[in-house]
Order: structure tokens, then C-alpha cells, then sequence
């Protein structure tokens, strides 16, 4: 699955000890971070990173991610990520990962749906006004997996008891350069919501976030997360995050640890 093409960018990171949990492994959130660098030091390699359009009044947004682990790194392990912006489709840029371990082995794959945004007017605008060619698109997938709209946790149900929430404060330290909360800030909320029993006797297999609405510093938000007792065969949960309005929609898959 090594793709060879030029215009796929190559990583490689070192699982530092601030980059594990308390399994000794990365964490969620450290596979995140190194995802979503490789993808902005790709961008400014092609002329395209978030402060390269802050020059000509545009930024890039995450609208959708999605990342599954078949495998975890640990300590001092090394990976390599590749890359690639994978097509066009309506108002989205597409841009696929895949994640190896020291041997080339696929251990995880991501996918993320961008939206440029004009900063002057705040509104959306075509990717074609930063892709005015497709000498850089590189239409191969990481998997088959298609970003689609999330139901999230609806307002207002009965079944509070298999329901939890926290609420949170957004830091000055969950800021990034758009002055917005970062995509990672989010993963940190929904996972603070999934059951202790949960998280110590299983394993996060897959997390989905459609990104809704920007919050800001000083901002309350609250995070809320209900088990989906009808999906078939899988430990799956479903988030919504909500300040004013709502921020972000997830689901999370989990599987039984096996070590």
C-alpha cells in the first residue's frame, strides 16, 4: 500500500514519552497532531499552508476527519505518514493519509474534507481558487471510507441514563491559527465523556467528527456522548459537542483490548 507517486508527502515521527497514554502506547490525540501536521507541511510545500493564504485573505477549515487504528505505536517507536490532497468534490478539498510503522506496515489510515475560507467576507469559497490545476491532486485512497454527515446525540431524549456530559472552558492553549478551537481540543472533550469502565477495558478503533462551528476562547461547550445500543456487533458511541450552537458532531468505534 507504500504509495510511490511524487506527489505524495512522506513523514516520519518519533513516539516521544509526551506522545503516550497510560497504556504505554500513542495516544489518540498524538496520532491526530502528527496527521494533521503532515498535512499542513505538505500544504506549505505547495505554496498552500494556513499563514502562506492568510496573504491573500483566504485560511484553511477541517469540516471532516476520520481516523481508524489497527495498530497502535509505542514509546520510541517511529512511523511514517503519507500524504496526499485525493480530489475536488463540491465545496471540499479531500486529503487521504496512511500511517506505517518501522517495517512499512499499515497500521491506520485517516481521511479529512477541508473548506477555504474567504477571511474578509467569512464565507466558504471553490477549492479550485487554491487548486487551479490538478498537477498536485493525487486521486488514489487510503480506504473506501466516505465522510458523511454524523447524527450526533439529539437534544432532549429519554434515555438519560446512558448518557454523559461534561462541560469544559476553551483555554487560550486550545487555540489555533485561525484563533479557533483546534480539532484536537475536540477529540480531547468526547473521549473525557466515554465511561471509565469503557476506556479501561477497551481499545478506540475508529473516531468521526464533522466539524459544525468555530469556538472561541473564553467559550463554555459542552460535550455529550450516548452509547448506540443498536449498532450490530460494534461498541460504538455517538457525540455531539454544543456552545450556543452546535460545535461538532463524532462517533466513536471501540474494541476489547487484547493485550
Amino acid at each position: 500500500m507504500w504509495q510511490n507517486d511524487r506527489r505524495v508527502w512522506n513523514a516520519a515521527y518519533s513516539i516521544h514519552s509526551y506522545d503516550i497514554d497510560k497504556n504505554q502506547k500513542a495516544s489518540i490525540q498524538s496520532l491526530c497532531r502528527f496527521v494533521l501536521d503532515s498535512a499542513g507541511n505538505h500544504a506549505h510545500a505547495l505554496g498552500f499552508s494556513v499563514p502562506q493564504m492568510f496573504k491573500i485573505n483566504l485560511t484553511w477549515v477541517l469540516s471532516r476527519f476520520f481516523i481508524t487504528i489497527d495498530s497502535y505505536p509505542k514509546w520510541q517507536d517511529t512511523i511514517t505518514l503519507q500524504t496526499w490532497p485525493s480530489g475536488l468534490e463540491r465545496l471540499f478539498a479531500m486529503r487521504d493519509f496512511i500511517i506505517f510503522d518501522a517495517d512499512r506496515k499499515v497500521i491506520g489510515t485517516a481521511k479529512s474534507a477541508w473548506i477555504v475560507i474567504d477571511t474578509a467576507l467569512r464565507k466558504p469559497v471553490r477549492p479550485q481558487v487554491v487548486f487551479k490545476d490538478e498537477a498536485t491532486i493525487y486521486k488514489a485512497k487510503s480506504s473506501g471510507k466516505k465522510l458523511l454527515k454524523l447524527a450526533g446525540v439529539k437534544e432532549n431524549t429519554d434515555s438519560e441514563d446512558s448518557e454523559c456530559k461534561r462541560r469544559f472552558s476553551v483555554r487560550f492553549s486550545d487555540l489555533d491559527l485561525n484563533d479557533h478551537v483546534t480539532s484536537v481540543s475536540y477529540v480531547d472533550w468526547l473521549l473525557e465523556t466515554i465511561p471509565g469502565h469503557i476506556r479501561e477495558n477497551h481499545t478506540l478503533k475508529e473516531i468521526e467528527i464533522n466539524y459544525l462551528s468555530e469556538a472561541k476562547y473564553g467559550d463554555t461547550v459542552m460535550a455529550v456522548s450516548r452509547r448506540d445500543t443498536e449498532a450490530d456487533k460494534q461498541l460504538l458511541f455517538n457525540h455531539t459537542i454544543r456552545s450556543l450552537s452546535e460545535l461538532a458532531k463524532a462517533k466513536t468505534v471501540w474494541i476489547e483490548k487484547t493485550n
